[in-house]
């Protein structure tokens, strides 16, 4: 594991664009909710303003467990810019959901529920490694990012 500051922890935080409001405002509540096509059933990652399946009509909210697998994952090193400089090293994974699939969700993977971006190291994780979710509130952030803990 990679030690960081005793400080508060900075967050990495997305930027924020109007068709993900909905999954925004969900994870803030504690909830993960995904996008899915109202003709077909499949649910997508990234939200978007319509399906990109069957008549691209407005999709559903969903809520969906937090249970996976991780599909694939980076470890980011430095050299890195502003916030993703004081966290780094940390793995990042794309996470395939039990309930949602095809549906793939990014996030930062840590130890345990609220522990450190950075807190677990890229030899700890592999694909296909099982995951929960973790939406740890950060009183000091405006945005609850999700974040995949090793089970």
């Amino acid at each position: 594991m990679t030690s960081k500051s005793t400080g508060p922890v900075p967050q990495i935080v997305p930027l924020l664009w109007g068709d993900a409001d909905e999954f925004w405002r969900a994870t803030a509540d504690g909830v993960l909710r995904l996008s899915r096509c109202p003709d077909t059933g499949r649910f997508f990652f990234p939200p978007a303003p319509a399906s990109p399946w069957g008549s691209h009509r407005p999709t559903e909210w969903v809520a969906v467990g937090g249970h996976g697998s991780i599909w694939s994952y980076v470890v980011v090193h430095p050299p890195l810019v502003g916030q993703f400089a004081e966290v780094a090293p940390y793995v990042t994974a794309l996470v395939e959901l039990d309930d949602a699939p095809g549906a793939r969700v990014v996030g930062p993977v840590v130890a345990r529920p609220g522990a450190a971006v950075g807190s677990v190291s890229g030899d700890q994780v592999h694909i296909g490694a099982r995951v929960t979710l973790d939406l740890t509130s950060d009183a000091t952030e405006a945005l609850v990012v999700p974040r995949w803990v090793l089970r």
